[in-house]
């Protein structure tokens, strides 16, 4: 709800606040400092109020947990501090700039993080429309015609990162904004600081009471169907058109006509790349130990498994999925097919439900079991994967291959791995046998029931990530693929992929990748060339903190 209506820099921590209450605190001590005759001789009052203001910055974003838009605050107002002992007239930018060094000097990590982006990039553009070569703002027009044209600026100047790092832009953003902003300011942040330093509960739940409030208009302006624009990844060059729109948009108008801009930042909305008829794209996600794998077609999306959960708040859905659905404009998918119910395919499930419905859920679990329940609540269609009939998308057949293994062991977490879907994607040159956590029961049951005929394929997705249990030699002969796919984690305590198992496959002439050495992979398959296409993370982004990756093995 916060990031959907563009709040989100409140709620964490905003240099506003800082600076706001560094000189509150800087012009009190500075009124005390002036009562006293001989402390204004030795250092005038001003600067010594300056210089509290800046301990009190300090102490403020130490306690806010000392993050980039923090750090940035508190060096910005040590590079004020500094230019006011030094004397004489001091540049905006000369006030960026040494606060630019200052975060770069204490953590040059901070480049990566999308706070620094944002947070610099904000006071970019203010500083670029209040002390550039020109006025924005008229004097006639004072406080509230400054906070709308700022509040304008800032929000144009920052679709781009928006785009880039969230894949979307909040249309409610300025008016949320707009009012968040002073209340949290001047009403719930004063009266949760004075609250909590002088333990008066009456002002601690006035503070919440004012939260609560702020809370109902947002949760108002969350439920707009028009309030979040979803956006998808784009190529670089769209990216500098649009760039170039903001630009325009906040230069001096009568310089380049404003409709040029808006047309530029149009842009954002060209439709994303999709297959063509007869050809799917696979793209196995980089979510560590675990398995979530995205099929696309030429007007339709099935997610296979959603990956583990990391921990209470934080899952494959939220990081990976979810994200990787909104860069390639998916709003929903229109199958999830869980392939079984353990923890690092399903614990990403319940949010991806909530989040992005699916059109149907398809799995091996129990009708009764939560997930189902929850997939009804949500009006997604439920299904049996081992019920399924084959289909067609977009020329594309999906063929689900029904597996009948009893529960033949007491240890339950075998008894689910063996009931785990298993799903045919071909066209006409090519074919992935997606296999879920299957061991060497199912897989000779699979040959049994179906033959070596329905298994064959030119793609594996490597049976429960290259456990020594699975991938047995009667099975690799059946399905006889030319490339193996493994989802896997880097140093995984499982030892995944086994060393045996990797030998099997290499001793049958098999190409094998992983992600825990390339990262999430994209492989398509155009059905009038034999040869697939594949990208992976780690040639397209090769870093060199990623170098020890390519050392990689197998075990």
């Amino acid at each position: 709800m916060f990031s959907a209506t563009g709040i989100a820099h409140l709620v964490a921590i905003s240099g506003l606040h800082i600076t706001l209450f560094a000189m509150l605190a800087g012009k009190l001590f500075g009124a005390l400092w002036r009562r006293s005759t001989r402390l204004c001789l030795r250092v005038p009052a001003p600067l010594a109020g300056s210089a509290f203001g800046l301990l009190f910055a300090v102490l403020y974003g130490l306690v806010a947990g000392w993050g980039v838009p923090a750090q940035r605050t508190v060096f910005m107002l040590f590079a004020l501090f500094v230019g006011q002992v030094r004397g004489g007239m001091q540049s905006s930018w000369d006030t960026f700039f040494l606060a630019l060094f200052l975060t770069l000097a204490f953590d040059s990590w901070a480049v990566l993080d999308a706070g620094f982006i944002l947070s610099f990039g904000a006071v970019v553009v203010l500083i670029f429309i209040t002390q550039g070569h020109y006025h924005f703002i008229k004097p006639k027009h004072e406080f509230i015609a400054n906070a709308v044209k700022a509040q304008y600026t800032v929000t144009i100047g920052l679709i781009l990162p928006c785009a880039m790092l969230f894949n979307q832009q909040s249309l409610i953003s300025p008016l949320a904004n707009a009012l968040s902003i002073p209340w949290m300011s001047f009403v719930s942040t004063p009266l949760a600081l004075i609250g909590g330093l002088t333990q008066q509960p009456v002002l601690l739940s006035l503070a919440g009471d004012s939260l609560s409030l702020q809370r109902d208009w947002l949760v108002y302006f969350n439920e707009l169907s028009w309030a979040t624009l979803p956006i998808h990844n784009q190529p670089w060059w769209v990216n500098g058109l649009v760039g170039l729109g903001c630009l325009i948009l906040i230069l001096p108008r009568g310089l380049i006509p404003r409709w040029a801009g808006v047309t530029l930042i149009a842009l954002l909305v060209l439709p994303p790349p999709r297959p063509e008829h007869h050809d799917f794209w696979m793209t196995l996600m980089d979510v560590g130990q675990g398995t979530a794998i995205g099929i696309q077609t030429q007007n339709h999306l099935l997610i296979y498994d959603a990956g583990p959960a990391f921990n209470a708040r934080a899952d494959s859905a939220r990081r990976v999925v979810l994200p990787w659905m909104a860069a390639h404009g998916y709003r929903r998918a229109d199958m999830f097919m869980l392939s079984h119910d353990d923890a690092d395919h399903s614990g990403g499930a319940p949010l991806l439900l909530q989040k992005a419905p699916p059109v149907q859920f398809a799995s091996s679990i129990d009708k009764q079991h939560s997930l189902n329940q929850l997939a009804q609540t949500l009006k997604s269609d439920i299904a049996q994967c081992h019920k399924l009939k084959p289909w067609t998308w977009d020329g594309v057949t999906f063929t689900p291959i029904r597996l009948d293994t009893p529960a033949h062991s007491n240890r339950k977490l075998l008894a689910k791995n063996n009931q785990s879907c298993v799903l045919k994607v071909s066209n006409t040159n090519h074919s992935v046998l997606l296999t879920g956590d299957i061991e060497a029961i199912s897989e000779m049951a699979l040959l049994t029931q179906h033959g070596a005929n329905a298994l064959r394929s030119r793609v594996l997705i490597v049976p429960h990530h290259g456990s020594k249990t699975s991938s047995t030699m009667p099975f690799l002969q059946a399905v006889r693929p030319e490339y193996a796919l493994i989802q896997a984690g880097w140093d995984n305590q499982f030892g995944h992929p086994h060393r045996a198992v990797i030998e099997r496959y290499e001793a049958m002439g098999v190409q094998w990748f992983s992600t825990a050495q390339n990262g999430a992979m994209k492989w398509r398959f155009n059905h009038l060339n034999f040869q697939p296409d594949v990208d992976d993370a780690h040639a397209l982004r090769r870093r060199y903190w990623h170098m020890h990756e390519s050392g990689a093995k197998g075990r």
